[in-house]
């Protein structure tokens, strides 16, 4: 089970800084004068580190407190895998939506 949690937290970091390179690299490019407002990445940046670093962040810290608590039953190995799997086809769900919703 802490395999698992420990999964979600690095999932979690991941995103963190795939959503810090996708928001703050057109951002400085923009600061210097060499592009227009319109960040078309702003959409993923906004979703990877809410959705990602948060989320799977705090789903990684329940998972693994969960296991620990004395009287509570700790889910199944395949619940907990299904939620992870979820959590990241969901997220890859929503950098596609950005990405490819954005140009369209």
């Amino acid at each position: 089970m802490s395999n698992l949690a420990l999964r979600f937290i690095r999932w979690g970091t991941g995103l963190l800084v795939i959503g810090l390179l996708t928001g703050y690299g057109p951002l400085g490019q923009y600061l210097q004068g060499g592009a227009n407002p319109s960040c078309p990445a702003a959409p993923v940046h906004g979703h990877a580190i809410l959705l990602g670093w948060v989320g799977m962040t705090i789903f990684g810290l329940v998972h693994r407190a969960i296991a620990d608590w004395p009287s509570g039953g700790a889910p199944s190995l395949a619940v907990v895998k299904a939620h992870f799997y979820f959590s990241v086809m969901g997220m890859l769900g929503a950098w596609a939506n950005g990405t490819f919703g954005y140009a369209a």
